[in-house]
């Protein structure tokens, strides 16, 4: 009698290494080798489903824009770290509860918080000419102001009747 196969684990797509979470199965890499990596979970696609806006190429590469950094850690030296590029940040927020009530109150701080950035950026390549196009995700977040290094331009043409 045969002996009967142990279905197969799925394994990450960067390390081979068996995948035991639910979350990992979804995108086919584990949270951790993802941090490594930069990388972060998108949202469908915004751009329109057409080809290369210069030479109709139908072969695009969506691509998550990362940039390297290094951060200084204590006396142990500098590491290099890999994180998506992202529009802005937002502002940091203290909060403090009362000392004779539970209540809480939020401030915004006149600092960025740079452990919530806005706006991902990512790009998509024609694979024939290399022409790239760029968009933001989750756009209606951005946040407007001179703090954020961001402001609206309004394009809306004037009516003609006046």
């Amino acid at each position: 009698m045969a002996e009967a196969e142990a279905p197969e684990r799925a394994s990450c797509s960067f390390c081979h290494q068996a995948m035991f979470y639910r979350s990992d199965h979804e995108v086919g890499i584990h949270q951790s080798c993802m941090q490594r990596f930069g990388l972060q979970a998108r949202p469908p696609s915004r751009r329109l489903p057409v080809g290369c806006a210069r030479c109709e190429h139908p072969i695009l590469i969506r691509c998550l824009v990362r940039e390297r950094g290094a951060q200084v850690e204590g006396s142990q030296g500098a590491y290099a770290y890999l994180a998506p590029l992202q529009v802005t940040f937002a502002r940091e927020v203290k909060t403090s509860v009362g000392f004779f009530s539970a209540e809480t109150r939020t401030q915004e701080l006149a600092s960025p918080d740079f452990r919530r950035p806005v706006g991902m950026l990512e790009t998509y390549v024609c694979q024939r000419c290399g022409f790239t196009e760029w968009f933001t995700v989750e756009p209606e977040k951005l946040p407007i102001g001179p703090e954020y290094g961001t402001v609206v331009l309004d394009a809306t043409p004037a009516s003609p009747y006046r």
